[in-house]
């Protein structure tokens, strides 16, 4: 997320010199994944991560590409914004679904809180280097190598994750116990938030 907001940023303000045409397109992508995050959250919760992720992050990777070049001819302030937006709509947020991985996994255990601790410094790690990285490739190798570093690896990531089955919560669709990791249904009492609670 840090890097694909900055990736933007350096992208537009190379391409058109326009550093608040850089923000104000970043600003709409940041607004497309706070109004998609949630709606794709849900769905994860109904349908299950791996059905959500993999069609999620194949339109993400598609539309920053199409961002990216409609950045290096220079339309950005046309169709960019709307391609920027769809990107950022599109974006996993990969946060909440590890979460709630961990809660249903080490649910009544003591390493619970381990393993969040565990998810916020690989967080805050990621949100310190991801930045210089992306602003490394941007200025010294090429205008749109940042974002599109942080869009290969947000598509090679999601796609990792979402093949890890074992470890996926039971969809919670309407009418369903909520289930363990292996399927054993625990009913009502089944710890563990849903994506959207983070």
């Amino acid at each position: 997320m840090s890097m694909f907001s900055l990736g933007t940023v350096l992208l537009i303000a190379a391409t058109t010199g326009r550093y608040g045409l850089a923000g104000l397109v970043a600003a709409v992508g940041s607004v497309g994944y706070a109004l998609g995050a949630p709606q794709f959250a849900r769905l994860a919760d109904r349908f299950g991560q791996r059905r959500v992720l993999r069609p999620q992050v194949a339109v993400f990777g598609a539309t920053t590409v199409v961002f990216m070049t409609l950045a290096e001819i220079r339309r950005a302030a046309g169709r960019g914004h709307r391609a920027g937006a769809l990107a950022g709509a599109t974006m996993p947020s990969m946060g909440p679904m590890v979460r709630a991985r961990w809660s249903v996994l080490l649910a009544g255990t003591g390493r619970l809180h381990t393993a969040f601790s565990l998810e916020s410094v690989a967080d805050e790690i990621i949100f310190v280097v991801g930045p210089a990285l992306v602003t490394l490739l941007a200025t010294a190798v090429y205008p749109a190598a940042g974002l599109g570093a942080a869009m290969v690896l947000c598509v090679t990531g999601t796609l990792l994750f979402a093949a890890q089955r074992r470890t996926q919560p039971q969809p919670r669709g309407p009418g369903r116990a909520v289930a363990g990791p292996r399927g054993r249904g625990r009913g009502a009492r089944a710890p563990g938030p849903p994506c959207r609670g983070w």
